[in-house]
């Protein structure tokens, strides 16, 4: 039997190193996931919000436009 304890056993090391690798790389994927679901999400609300400035810019605006035509009659 060696002396070595058994933390520093090379076998347990190398499994220590291939499961740190693999958390590491689903946390990654993880992340990247969460990245692009943020970022759909993100270009969702702009839209509505866009659409919504627009209905209020359309509604401040036709008020104007009328008075724009009447003046010009």
């Amino acid at each position: 039997m060696s002396n070595e304890s058994p933390i520093q056993h090379p076998e347990f090391e190398a499994i220590c190193r291939e499961m740190s690798r693999q958390m590491r790389q689903q946390v990654y994927i993880s992340l990247g996931l969460m990245m692009v679901i943020g970022a759909i999400v993100a270009v969702f609300v702009m839209l509505e919000q866009r659409d919504r400035r627009s209905d209020r810019f359309d509604a401040l605006l036709n008020p104007m436009l009328l008075d724009v035509s009447e003046v010009v009659d």
